[in-house]
């Protein structure tokens, strides 16, 4: 899915929108075209609900992630503040403030709770997980203050790929297409992806994950085969016209859609007449 690149970027319904899996249904925060509102990704269409996020939030700046407890729950951060919310599907509930500020952080799961990692503004990398007192600090991130990279939840720990850290600190692209991994309360590198990303999507089965280049640019499909511990190899197997800030990206039943555009969005099966 995607909106209509000819429009303003302040009128596209997507634009800058961050999303998650909740209930077993895909759900849209936020974005340019309206900062605070909830929408649900069903089927072939988006529906936009009446239910509000008590703050503003858009992916570039902001991280978001479900939290599986008793009753599921996104948990989404503002990046740019230290301002948190967590919504149940029902209501958006103000959270503990994070006790730095993650501008273009992204968030996984340490020990089954929200865990917000690093981002530009963070001091040195800056780790936090949300505890029921609150957000605390755990080992910071060895990139430092890393911005515009990905996070993924995988067993016993959190993977992290591409982003650029600060302009004031010198930067390579070797250390940007570093994948790390956090297990055990400690950081390690695991391997290197082929291109480097920035605001990417991963998504993760059993052995590999495939990761979904985002904005500036940064448009390749790449697939990165995973023994549990390291990456074994890596391969670029599509690329995308798009340029959008962590795309949109879900396993899903074969598809019956068609073709279509509404005042909103356009969907496009990507399948040549």
């Amino acid at each position: 899915m995607t909106t209509d690149s000819a429009l303003p970027k302040g009128s596209q319904f997507l634009y800058k929108a961050g999303f998650s899996l909740l209930n077993g249904q895909i759900y849209v925060f936020g974005g340019v075209q309206d900062y605070q509102k909830i929408a649900i990704i069903n089927e072939c269409n988006i529906v936009e609900t009446a239910r509000k996020l008590n703050n503003a939030f858009d992916v570039e700046f902001g991280s978001l992630l479900t939290v599986p407890e008793t009753t599921d729950k996104v948990v989404l951060c503002q990046g740019y503040s230290k301002k948190c919310e967590s919504f149940n599907g029902v209501e958006s509930v103000t959270i503990a403030d994070t006790r730095n500020a993650h501008n273009s952080a992204c968030m996984g799961l340490n020990q089954g709770q929200a865990t917000i990692i690093a981002g530009h503004d963070s001091t040195n990398g800056t780790v936090e997980t949300f505890e029921l007192s609150g957000w605390q600090f755990v080992a910071p991130h060895p990139a430092g203050n890393l911005g515009e990279h990905s996070c993924a939840s995988i067993p016993n720990g959190i993977i992290t790929i591409g982003g650029e850290r600060d302009d004031d600190i010198t930067d390579t692209d070797g250390n940007t297409k570093l994948v790390y991994l956090y297990r055990n309360a400690q950081w390690s590198v695991v391997g290197a992806m082929k291109n480097h990303n920035e605001h990417a999507t991963i998504i993760t089965f059993s052995d590999f994950f495939i990761v979904f280049g985002g904005n500036d640019g940064h448009t390749s499909v790449e697939r990165v085969e995973w023994d549990g511990n390291n990456v074994t190899s890596t391969e670029v197997i599509n690329a995308h016209q798009s340029n959008c800030f962590n795309p949109i990206v879900f396993e899903t039943a074969p598809d019956q859609c068609q073709d279509f555009c509404s005042d909103d969005f356009c969907y496009d099966l990507g399948i040549a007449d």
